[in-house]
Order: C-alpha cells, then structure tokens, then sequence
C-alpha cells in the first residue's frame, strides 16, 4: 500500500501500552530512498521531547484511526537512546540505538534492510568485515539521512529546463521505501501536481536545494495528474506505472 508523507504526518503513533505522540518528519537515507525513522513529538509525556522510532517496530497501520502500532512499550521509548533530531546523526548513535533495541543494522547488507528487503527485527547475520571495521571510528556523521520536510519544496530540473517543485514523497508501507515524489508544476500556467518514481531521479544537489530528473519537461507535463480529492487510488497508480514504463526500463540500461 502507497501513501504521502504529508499523510503520515497526520497519525499518531502507539506503543502496546499507550499513546507514544504524533509522527512529525521522516529521516529517509539518500543512497535506498527509505525511511530509517519516524520522529515521534511525545507532548507532554516526555516533556515535549522527540523520539525516533524505526519502521522495524511497526506491527500494523490503522488507517481509519490514523495510527501507528509499534511492538514497542512506552518504558522501552522513554529509556531510549537521546538523540537531538535537530543535528546530524552519528553512525555511532544509530549503532548505540540499534544495539539498545536489539535490532539489525540496516546498513553493511545487499538488502534495503540491510539483510532483507523489509523492516523486521530478525537475527542479523555476521558483520562484514568493513562493516566490523566502521563500528571502531566511532562518531562519524552519517551524511546520507535527510528530513523529508527539509527536501520540501526543493526545485525539480528536468533535462531542459527548471520546472516546480517536491510538494511530498510517497511511500510503501511493506518496505518503507521512497517510491514516487510528488512535485507541484507550479512553473506553468495552471500548473498541476504530478508523480514522479524516484529511480528517474539522476542527483540531488542538497547544496542549492535542487533535484535533477532523467525526463523532459514536457514529458512531466503529460504525466497523469494527481489529484488531491482522489489521492493514491488503485486506478491512478496503474495509470502512473504504465505512463512511466518506457521511460523506466530507457533508465535502467
């Protein structure tokens, strides 16, 4: 199942015993486009404080009751590692928080999630060597974690031209992945919002704010628009696949 960001931002997120707070941002990283936490904001539970919560804890979402189960207990979150999501993230506090709760690094494997190709709190398997080696440097900043509300409004340049800008992002709820964003055509006149798949992404300049995409600007102007009544119905994701196929598979080789 498909949904935005922006979506996500409206529910809230539960531990087995109670309500742990409101989703407000997700940290995704730039090499898999896929969300490695939630930041939860905990009110006034825990004083207001912010908390990551990896899509490894997540049992079920309920999307009439926008919410968020974790297999988690509220003691488990408020005796978690402290991380001051208002700085960059260390590789030696995701290895402190990942050992805290237990999990597998998603980082050192061929899968998305490090091992596998979803989020699950399985038994990792032995540490690469160079990986082995990393987890003795320390406090490297991990450089590839984004905030989805910063890229927010980035510019999109197309093969020939600047047009609009990242309106959303959205995701798939199995594996947590960036599969589409969401861009506001804005440049033209009326303009619409439209979906492009993430692989037709060629860079990111995080320097001007700016992302480049394999496609025309007319190509993106004929893109099927995204409507925000109809939202990620099953109709309107065929609809974007089978538009993108041809340029998809002209991308891969």
């Amino acid at each position: 199942m498909l949904q935005t960001v922006d979506n996500l931002r409206k529910y809230t997120l539960h531990a087995t015993d109670g309500l742990i707070g409101s989703i407000k941002d997700c940290y995704f990283d730039d090499e898999h486009w896929t969300v490695r936490y939630l930041v939860v904001h905990t009110g006034a539970w825990l004083m207001g404080r912010d908390v990551l919560i990896s899509p490894i804890a997540a049992r079920g979402i309920n999307e009439e009751e926008k919410s968020v189960v974790v297999d988690l207990t509220k003691e488990k979150v408020e005796r978690s590692p402290g991380i001051d999501t208002a700085e960059p993230i260390s590789r030696r506090q995701e290895r402190e928080y990942f050992q805290y709760y237990g999990w597998p690094y998603y980082w050192g494997g061929p899968g998305v999630w490090g091992w596998g190709g979803v989020p699950a709190p399985i038994v990792p398997m032995p540490q690469p060597a160079a990986d082995r080696e990393l987890s003795q440097e320390g406090s490297e900043v991990d450089v590839h974690l984004r905030s989805a509300l910063e890229i927010h409004g980035y510019h999109i340049q197309a093969n020939d031209q600047e047009i609009g800008h990242v309106e959303d992002f959205v995701l798939d709820n199995a594996t947590w992945t960036v599969t589409d964003l969401l861009i506001d055509t804005r440049n033209w006149w009326p303009g619409k919002k439209v979906m492009i798949p993430h692989a037709l992404v060629k860079s990111v300049s995080w320097i001007e704010r700016m992302i480049t995409v394999d496609l025309s600007s007319e190509q993106i102007q004929q893109a099927p628009e995204f409507e925000v009544g109809a939202g990620l119905d099953a109709r309107y994701q065929r609809d974007v696949r089978k538009y993108y196929e041809g340029m998809l598979a002209a991308a891969a080789h």
